[in-house]
């Protein structure tokens, strides 16, 4: 059985001994069950001396498609991987992808769950598929159509020469930006010295003035000997 299908069992048998022994153990006093199932549901259901297996499965549903990147449009070289997903599903399931050709068919490119695309070549309109035949319950599901764009774009000579242009540009930048901070700490250096040098330290007596004494005998010493006649 699927998720969501109504089961329905009934029990033969006196009505006073008549009641269903579910999965989980517990009792049900009545002869006539009927819900509708999960995947919890599935086990064995006992009434009186018969017994009843029940395998509930999961279905295949809201089948759809993510992207990395999310953009669907980009330049060659670039991978875009395409990745088949569903909101429920059973244990085992196969996945397949198609794509719309130039004659307006549905041709096979890939049996995996995600496709990854990177040439021009590649471009078109993609479509995921889901398949299960677990428990010998066939399912089925298709995803919405997925549109890839990968735009060429050659590599001319001229091309190559702008981008080898714009690299040394950019070194060239570079190199005078690391100049231009050598200088900055050279200046920065040179000033913060000079202002060292023009501040006078604290605390350093400056030279001791010359008594009064002292200055009197050195001028007596310059004139030199004197002779008074009394």
């Amino acid at each position: 059985m699927l998720v969501g299908e109504i089961v329905e069992l009934v029990c033969n048998g006196s009505v006073n001994q008549t009641n269903w022994l579910l999965p989980n153990h517990t009792r049900y006093n009545s002869s006539h069950y009927k819900s509708m199932v999960t995947t919890a549901d599935s086990g064995e259901y006992r009434c009186n001396n018969k017994s009843v297996t029940l395998i509930v499965v999961e279905r295949l549903s809201n089948v759809w498609v993510s992207s990395m990147p999310q953009s669907l449009a980009t330049m060659e070289g670039e991978r875009v991987t395409l990745n088949c997903r569903a909101t429920s599903q059973p244990p085992s399931v196969n996945w397949f992808w198609t794509r719309l050709d130039e004659k307006g068919a549905w041709e096979n490119v890939s049996t995996e769950q995600a496709v990854t695309l990177s040439t021009a070549g590649e471009s078109g309109q993609y479509q995921c598929h889901g398949y299960s035949n677990f428990q010998n319950r066939t399912q089925m599901a298709n995803s919405s159509i997925r549109t890839i764009i990968i735009v060429s774009f050659p590599w001319s000579g001229s091309v190559n020469s702008g981008v080898a242009g714009l690299v040394l540009a950019l070194l060239a930048n570079i190199l005078l930006l690391l100049v231009i901070l050598w200088l900055w700490r050279q200046l920065t250096s040179e000033i913060a010295a000079s202002k060292t040098k023009k501040a006078q330290p604290k605390g350093i007596p400056g030279p001791a003035k010359a008594s009064k004494r002292s200055q009197s005998q050195a001028k007596t010493e310059d004139v030199g000997d004197i002779y008074m006649n009394c």
